[in-house]
């Protein structure tokens, strides 16, 4: 809950709240109108575990942060558009480091022409919340390059530092069509929330692991049972029958066992955002002239003055930046390690920005794409 907690101090604080870490709690004491926009007391105890009773509890679910949202007058805080100063960069300066920056596994590229163009870029906040057996919640800042697709998850210091320089509208800057950018972004949070989470996911395998071990161990035992009357000597036929029909009772009743543990570690990723920041700047802008056999295409690489960093080049299947691409030999489509690994079926390689959920060689559809 820390990202929780983090928003909390830093909205009531914007707002006019003296706020104060203590045990993991938050001490607040709220100017008067304030606490009547919140309907909560003046002086109050914020706590952000179920398991403490000496306070106010404050959840995503929570009727004082469902309050919040009165904070921001008209909505403005759902989407709103600012400008970010540019930097004063020398481009031969961070030109030098293209080439350590971009690994293309199966392909090359050369530099073509650069310059600066006013790119826009979305700090987009989800709330993610994953339902299994148990229940966890949490919130998702992402900055993605509304021109190239690129996204980058940011920790909530990152989020809270950056709307904090946003200052004034720019206008006319360059970004893809507005569907993209959503479906882009939207992709990305859920690669985030898969890593953020990654313990909660291998705690229920090892839970679901468990339990299915215990079935197995206690079924078998059963059936050990039940085959060794079955071979005993001596034994009429009335009773073999009647083995035969409970040995087939016992399989059933297994399967609905087993169709039972799925049901309940079953994993439920909601996705829901809450607020949109767009972020209008100059930035340096250096075309990529990508290489792969015969074919090649162009790609615009960005030089982020907000992170002081290269934008890493998006997948441009699933938006999740991890490192090294791979170009696939149809349409020269940048895409991760995980949407150009071999299919289950035949073993070959395929690019899954060109096929989303079969492969183009033995037709395998793969259920397991999306969640």
């Amino acid at each position: 809950m820390a990202n929780l907690f983090n928003f909390t101090k830093e909205i009531l604080k914007r707002n006019g709240a003296l706020a104060e870490e203590k045990d993991g709690d938050l001490e607040v004491v709220f100017p008067v109108l304030l606490a009547d926009a919140l309907e909560t007391k003046e002086y109050s105890n914020l706590v952000f575990s179920s398991e403490k009773k000496n306070g106010v509890y404050v959840s995503f679910d929570s009727k004082i942060f469902a309050k919040m949202k009165e904070l921001f007058p008209d909505n403005k805080g759902s989407f709103s558009v600012a400008a970010f100063p540019p930097s004063k960069l020398r481009a031969d300066k961070i030109k030098k480091k293209i080439e350590s920056r971009i690994i293309l596994n199966n392909a090359v590229f050369k530099i073509g022409e650069e310059g600066e163009k006013t790119v826009s870029y979305l700090l987009a906040f989800f709330k993610f919340t994953a339902l299994s057996d148990e229940r966890q919640e949490g919130i998702i800042p992402i900055l993605i390059n509304e021109f190239n697709l690129s996204a980058k998850k940011l920790d909530a210091e990152q989020a809270l530092a950056l709307v904090d320089i946003l200052e004034k509208q720019i206008k006319n800057a360059q970004r893809r069509e507005y569907e993209k950018i959503i479906n882009a972004v939207s992709a990305a949070a859920r690669e985030a929330a898969k890593e953020e989470l990654r313990d909660f996911i291998q705690s229920i395998n090892r839970r679901l692991n468990r339990d299915t071990q215990r079935i197995y161990e206690y079924y078998g035992a059963l059936v050990y049972e039940a085959e060794q009357f079955m071979e005993k000597k001596g034994q009429i036929k009335e009773k073999k029958a009647q083995m035969a029909g409970k040995m087939k009772a016992i399989e059933t009743e297994f399967k609905w066992k087993i169709n039972d543990l799925i049901t309940k570690y079953d994993l439920d990723i909601q996705l829901e955002p809450i607020s949109f920041f767009r972020i209008e700047t100059a930035a340096p802008l250096f075309w990529l002239i990508i290489k792969r056999r015969k074919k090649s295409r162009t790609f615009p690489l960005t030089y982020n003055p907000i992170l002081k960093a290269f934008d890493d080049l998006p997948c441009e299947s699933c938006f999740n930046s991890n490192g090294a691409s791979y170009v696939c030999d149809d349409e020269l489509h940048l895409v991760c390690g995980d949407c150009f690994k071999p299919c289950p079926k035949c073993a070959k390689n395929y690019c899954r920005a060109c096929h989303k959920t079969k492969c183009p060689h033995c037709g395998f559809t793969n259920k397991n794409l999306t969640f």
